[in-house]
């Protein structure tokens, strides 16, 4: 677990958001480098990940968890692609940004959070 400088507790966790967790809003650069900062550090060797954020495509609107439009979301090039109405965030060749994806893709878990204001 990490805090952010917004006091905000991310986990990285194969399984899903339970409790008082909710998928995380990485919902800019600064919070997604911040993030993949704290993915890093708890990997033994480098690897790409592929993880499950809380953001959703309802009615043709990309939205975070509570229900907010999503503005300055850090998409990896050329996306979305139109491809789900899901996202995730993913570090591949290179690359770290959010993809959309389908809900029923198969993840390696999710980022979570948690406000603690």
């Amino acid at each position: 677990m990490l805090t952010s400088a917004d006091s905000n507790i991310f986990i990285w966790n194969q399984d899903f958001a339970k409790g008082y967790w909710v998928y995380a809003e990485i919902q800019n650069s600064i919070t997604m480098c911040f993030v993949h900062r704290f993915l890093r550090a708890r990997m033994e060797q480098p690897q790409p990940y592929r993880l499950l954020v809380g953001l959703r495509l309802i009615g043709g609107i990309w939205k975070w968890n509570d229900g907010s439009p999503a503005t300055n979301v850090p998409w990896r090039p050329r996306q979305p692609s139109g491809g789900g109405d899901c996202a995730e965030l993913a570090d591949y060749n290179d690359i770290i940004g959010i993809n959309d994806i389908p809900c029923s893709h198969d993840r390696s878990g999710a980022i979570c959070e948690v406000r603690l204001t």
